[in-house]
């Protein structure tokens, strides 16, 4: 019984997750030497990795890239990646054009935190990854398939950055005029349905359009009051205020700052009363402060949950908010002022020059 015991006693021991290698030798650093065979180790290890991830073998594959997205999740496995010879990122860019729908989801995870690495965001964007991504997503909704968690994720990294950017401008080669309207109104058609889908998987796509709409050519397009299949885009994007993902609500606020940068938007973001009711929607207060006569008045969505309204005061989005007010209603202010004017000297017996 007693040897029983022992061995019971072993294998409680046994059954405790082991160390971290932090734990075993703490704050040490190791010696040049050490660095060196180290480093030495990891790089033999991703060649590896790389060298498997292009083998005709689904299996071996799969192993392969969701180690890759494991090293990507790091910063020194995003600088590791980065440094390593021959270069890593065609392969790492072939990885979202595999033939499996699992392993290319596991690769569009993988870019998206490697381009929290600036220099890999600019070598993604030069082997035209944003494009690619976009191009993804887009056949994705068509197909009404599984979104690929990395995928907006991707997009928003990607556009980040001034070449992503120009790069989803241009288009691709021998594209048609009028494309970037055209993927514009569909992405924001889909962007608009995720809402009800579980998990809001498109919810990202908020951040994509805040990063776009620094380009004009996207400002005048959001702005434009014909440009949208199904009402102004601007105030699409702008409804992510109403609810309570932080996400939309960054997207959103950021989307609006950005395009009032440009004057000649004023006009047509000021035309739209749900814009201004949208832009202090989550500042007003909880719901049952309000009658049901007050509700009937306000912008007709939800007003978001207490919680969201602390969180959003806190954020960046608010500061957005603000100075978008600051610009247009400078704008707005000068026009009533011109309104009164007009008023007075079409009809005096209202007003008073």
């Amino acid at each position: 019984m007693a040897a029983m015991a022992a061995i019971d006693e072993e294998l409680e021991c046994t059954s405790e997750a082991p160390p971290s290698l932090e734990a075993v030798v703490g704050d040490l650093e190791p010696t040049a030497e050490e660095a060196k065979v180290l480093q030495d180790l990891e790089t033999m290890a991703l060649k590896d990795l790389l060298h498997i991830s292009a083998c005709p073998s689904l299996l071996m594959r799969m192993s392969a890239t969701v180690c890759i997205a494991g090293l990507c999740s790091s910063e020194s496995g995003r600088r590791g990646i980065c440094e390593v010879q021959p270069d890593a990122f065609p392969r790492l860019v072939g990885l979202i054009e595999d033939e499996h729908e699992g392993l290319r989801a596991h690769g569009f995870s993988a870019l998206a935190n490697l381009c929290e690495n600036e220099d890999a965001a600019v070598r993604l964007a030069e082997r035209g990854v944003g494009l690619k991504t976009m191009a993804a997503i887009l056949d994705v909704v068509r197909r009404k398939s599984r979104m690929p968690e990395g995928c907006p994720k991707l997009l928003v990294n990607m556009t980040r950055i001034d070449l992503g950017r120009k790069a989803v401008l241009k288009g691709e080669e021998g594209s048609a005029a009028g494309a970037l309207a055209q993927h514009l109104n569909d992405l924001i058609d889909a962007f608009e349905a995720s809402r009800e889908k579980p998990g809001d998987p498109l919810a990202w796509l908020a951040l994509f359009f805040e990063n776009m709409s620094q380009e004009k050519e996207v400002a005048q397009l959001l702005c434009n009051l014909h440009s949208g299949k199904h009402g102004f885009l601007l105030l699409r994007v702008a409804k992510g205020l109403a609810g309570s993902n932080p996400d939309r609500q960054l997207g959103a606020a950021g989307a609006i700052k950005n395009c009032c940068f440009y004057p000649e938007m004023h006009e047509h973001i000021v035309k739209h009363d749900e814009m201004s009711a949208l832009m202090v929607l989550p500042l007003v207060g909880p719901p049952d402060g309000y009658d049901d006569e007050d509700k009937d008045e306000m912008y007709p969505v939800r007003l978001p949950p207490r919680e969201s309204r602390a969180r959003f005061a806190r954020s960046r989005a608010r500061s957005c908010v603000c100075c978008v007010r600051v610009r247009v209603c400078a704008y707005a202010y000068y026009k009533w002022i011109y309104l009164c004017i007009y008023t007075c000297i079409h009809d005096p017996d209202d007003g008073v020059l």
